[in-house]
């Protein structure tokens, strides 16, 4: 495995499928809201699918065709089922800590799709707060990934370079924004997505397992 002959100072992480497995509980959120409104309950195969660009395109994949009146209904059972389950399954992955630890003296942060008051609570409740410099979730004044936005905004807010900076994800949404935002990129192949579909867009690094993140920056 190839290692970076250049200082890496910022690690940037995506939260679901890389940092922790949430799956389960998103499945849980998601069907809640199709219960309510009678619709056909998802398998936890297909919410594997559906994830990555954000709650509303969760349900809205979920849901398939819906109207407006629908889409928002679902949403407000979603949030509401979701704030107080979101951590009923969800655990971070085997490796995760130690890795963490292991890259003590580098700067950290969380960059998720997940809206912002969810990946706040889930990353204090998980113990990573004390490990990131930032957490941010979606909203509205910052694009969500594969826009560059949010790495964008974590690098100036701490005052580093994009050449200095690997984003970490599981999916191909972690990858087009961190070249985009001209970071190096590292797939994970535990996450949600086969690690031959995120091969094709050719990141940088890529690993089979979170301990094979120690040492490769």
């Amino acid at each position: 495995m190839k290692k970076l002959s250049v200082s890496i100072r910022l690690l940037i992480f995506d939260m679901d499928g890389t940092l922790a497995n949430t799956l389960e509980d998103l499945a849980e959120a998601a069907n809640f809201s199709l219960q309510r409104l009678q619709r056909p309950a998802v398998s936890l195969a297909q919410v594997q699918t559906f994830v990555g660009d954000g709650m509303g395109k969760l349900l809205e994949r979920a849901l398939g065709p819906a109207s407006m009146r629908e889409m928002e209904e679902a949403i407000t059972l979603f949030q509401q089922y979701y704030a107080e389950h979101c951590l009923d399954h969800t655990r971070l992955y085997p490796g995760i800590p130690e890795m963490l630890r292991h890259y003590a003296g580098h700067a950290k942060a969380v960059l998720t799709n997940k809206p912002h008051g969810y990946a706040l609570k889930m990353a204090e409740q998980l113990a990573l707060t004390p490990f990131m410099k930032l957490v941010i979730g979606g909203q509205p004044k910052i694009a969500l990934k594969p826009a560059p936005d949010g790495i964008r905004f974590i690098l100036e807010q701490l005052r580093c370079r994009p050449e200095e900076t690997v984003m970490i994800g599981d999916s191909p949404n972690d990858i087009l924004a961190g070249k985009a935002a001209g970071t190096y990129t590292c797939a994970v192949n535990y996450g949600y997505r086969a690690g031959e579909h995120l091969r094709s867009f050719q990141p940088d690094f890529q690993v089979d397992r979170p301990e094979e993140l120690i040492g490769l920056f």
